[in-house]
């Protein structure tokens, strides 16, 4: 029911935005992802049971927790009234103000980086920053290699499978033309 209610508030929005941009002679690509929920611990109703997992799903590689779904049923005259509390990290799937998000030190910038004080970040941002020119840089093949010596999953040992930012199984600067 949850992942319905959700699928048609982005069904919607992504209508209303998409007839806009469809109207200028472009297309619409749909970047969400169904987001893996799991069943609240029993001591502590905010942290994830993840041998406890809502329908079919699995956890997700994250800089935060996993989503942890509760539903709680309060009683009425008439029956009662189910209450779901999700809570989230902001870091899964596709977000909007990654700028904000991760912070260059000097050494790590890349040239022509954007230092944090130039970013906009969600509450900055209008509909003109999100709709624009998409460039594809598909690496899928490099990253499938490489996950292929460790039965296709990663480990962190880079004598093992090498994601280092200087191998060439990450995104560079370099890989866009």
């Amino acid at each position: 029911m949850l992942r319905k209610t959700i699928a048609m508030a982005v069904f919607i929005l992504a209508l209303v935005i998409g007839t806009r941009t469809v109207l200028a002679g472009s297309f619409l690509i749909d970047l969400t992802h169904p987001i893996p929920t799991f069943k609240p611990m029993g001591a502590d109703p905010l942290k994830p049971d993840t041998s406890q997992p809502w329908l079919d799903s699995k956890p997700i590689p994250t800089f935060g927790q996993q989503t942890v779904l509760s539903i709680s049923q309060f009683p009425t005259s008439q029956g009662h009234f189910d209450l779901g509390l999700l809570v989230l990290s902001e870091h899964h799937g596709t977000h909007m103000d990654t700028a904000g998000h991760y912070v260059n030190n000097p050494e790590s910038m890349e040239k022509g980086g954007i230092p944090l004080n130039k970013r906009k970040l969600a509450h900055q941002l209008g509909a003109e920053d999100l709709i624009g020119r998409v460039v594809l840089i598909d690496i899928s093949g490099r990253v499938q290699t490489e996950l292929g010596k460790n039965g296709g999953k990663p480990n962190p040992d880079p004598q093992i499978t090498d994601f280092k930012d200087t191998s060439a199984n990450v995104v560079t600067a370099d890989d866009i033309a």
